[in-house]
């Protein structure tokens, strides 16, 4: 019917009363401001969110920072009276959200059935007392049983179920693929990389990767004064593995089968079942077709291998265009080039 939204007001707010009353109590105990400390009050604002929810079930709660400034340590307390009265301000703003968006809709707080709180902050007891404060009507239900962090997945779902095209209660596989026109994202079809320095291909962007993508690769020079990069972008497939059985050939052709088949599971189950091997031997890859080449040239000698840092970016737009820069970080020279569309494998 309508709502009242105020973008200041939520559990950050609440957050931020107790990092304010607890960089005070580290300033009186140890002579040190970290008012302007984005380092100590980060490290403080993620410990107080814990003390928030424990004053939610308990009536004292501990806050503790290791290191917080200096190399001073921070122990404080505090209890939840003190944290009520200084987060009293805070409870008058939600209310006063709840009483302007019950006037802009012409409604009276008897009227409602139903009252649903939604984010961690709810769990708050005072501000709970005060939301029965508007509502007094014993038949209006504050839904304290439901989590308020899960609401939104709850509402996502029901607004998800009143847009939906699907108007049955018991909902199964069939009934959405039938319904439901599937479309194929468009992808590559082909594997993106560069060649390395040992003629060894490394992979950028594997296939069947979505497009749009991005990728960037870094490296740095491997030669003293070295004046220019060359870097070659190709595509390529996996090679595909081809175990050779040796057979005995006064063997019929039956018998050399089988022993093929035999020979074949032996190398498999060596490869697969050697303890001492704990990585999987990734597929090689061959390139097939060039998709650029770039050079990078009046660059800066340097006396110092890995000195000059290159930027590789990758770039392949929902079009099918393909953009590669290379870049060197401290001169800031760069040359780009574009691929055509129809020069990079894509399948839609």
């Amino acid at each position: 019917m309508g709502s009242t939204h105020d973008p200041t007001l939520g559990g950050v707010a609440f957050d931020q009363l107790l990092v304010t009353h607890f960089a005070n109590e580290f300033k009186r105990k140890s002579k040190i401001d970290i008012s302007n400390n984005k380092r100590a009050l980060a490290k403080l604002r993620t410990s107080v969110e814990s003390t928030k929810k424990t004053l939610s079930s308990s009536l004292n709660a501990p806050c503790s920072v290791e290191s917080l400034a200096d190399g001073v340590d921070f122990h404080g307390t505090i209890n939840r009276t003190r944290f009520e009265i200084m987060a009293s301000k805070l409870f008058t703003r939600c209310l006063n959200v709840i009483r302007d968006t019950l006037k802009e809709n012409s409604l009276e707080p008897y009227s409602i059935d139903e009252v649903i709180l939604v984010g961690g902050s709810c769990r708050i007891p005072k501000l709970q007392t005060k939301l029965r404060e508007i509502f007094p009507n014993p038949e209006t239900h504050i839904r304290l049983d439901l989590e308020p962090d899960e609401v939104v997945a709850y509402g996502c779902a029901y607004q998800g179920a009143l847009i939906s095209e699907l108007k049955i209660k018991g909902y199964q596989i069939q009934d959405i693929i039938s319904d439901r026109e599937i479309t194929n994202v468009p992808h590559l079809t082909k594997v993106i990389g560069i060649l390395n320095a040992h003629e060894q291909f490394v992979t950028i962007v594997k296939e069947n990767t979505p497009l749009p993508v991005r990728r960037v690769v870094q490296f740095s020079n491997m030669e003293l004064a070295q004046k220019e990069v060359y870097v070659a972008v190709w595509e390529g497939s996996p090679q595909q593995s081809v175990v050779k059985a040796e057979c005995d050939d006064n063997k019929d052709d039956e018998d050399k089968k089988v022993e093929a088949i035999i020979n074949k599971a032996e190398i498999l189950e060596n490869k697969m079942g050697d303890p001492s091997s704990t990585t999987t031997e990734q597929p090689k890859i061959v390139p097939e077709k060039l998709l650029a080449e770039i050079v990078l040239t009046e660059l800066k000698p340097s006396n110092k291998i890995g000195d000059l840092q290159f930027e590789l970016v990758l770039e392949i737009n929902i079009n099918k265009k393909c953009t590669i820069v290379l870049s060197e970080n401290k001169s800031n020279k760069s040359v780009e080039v574009e691929v055509p569309p129809s020069v990079v494998a894509v399948e839609s």
